[in-house]
């Protein structure tokens, strides 16, 4: 479930029936005005066997010549063991905005982060 924080704002939380288990972390489009969720899935992109959780908004900076025109901010959780979420602040580094963003793009860029990472000793 999402809910509108403060103004132009979005906040995800994890329910069991009407029970909050957890509220996640703020998406990063927070850092400007979320116009809309357009995207939510759960897919696993680090391969541990445990699916994550993508969320992808429209959202709006409101400065400069292209700041009134919405564009596509991804943000995402890694799903545990005891079924909450965490961030990983790292791998959220990689994901770009102001382009064109989909799940499919999330999860290659972030397979390939995790990728790389395993194969580092």
């Amino acid at each position: 479930m999402f809910t509108c924080g403060a103004a132009g704002q979005v906040r995800f939380v994890l329910l069991a029936g009407t029970r909050i288990l957890q509220v996640l972390k703020d998406h990063p489009g927070n850092q400007w005005s979320v116009q809309k969720v357009d995207a939510v899935s759960l897919r696993d992109v680090n391969q541990d066997g445990i699916a994550d959780l993508i969320v992808i908004v429209s959202a709006m900076s409101g400065i400069g010549p292209e700041g009134a025109h919405d564009f596509p901010a991804a943000g995402f959780w890694l799903g545990t063991k005891s079924g909450t979420f965490r961030t990983d602040p790292k791998a959220l580094k990689i994901l770009p905005y102001h382009r064109r963003i989909t799940v499919r793009s999330v999860v290659r860029m972030l397979r390939h982060y995790y990728g790389q990472r395993k194969q580092t000793p």
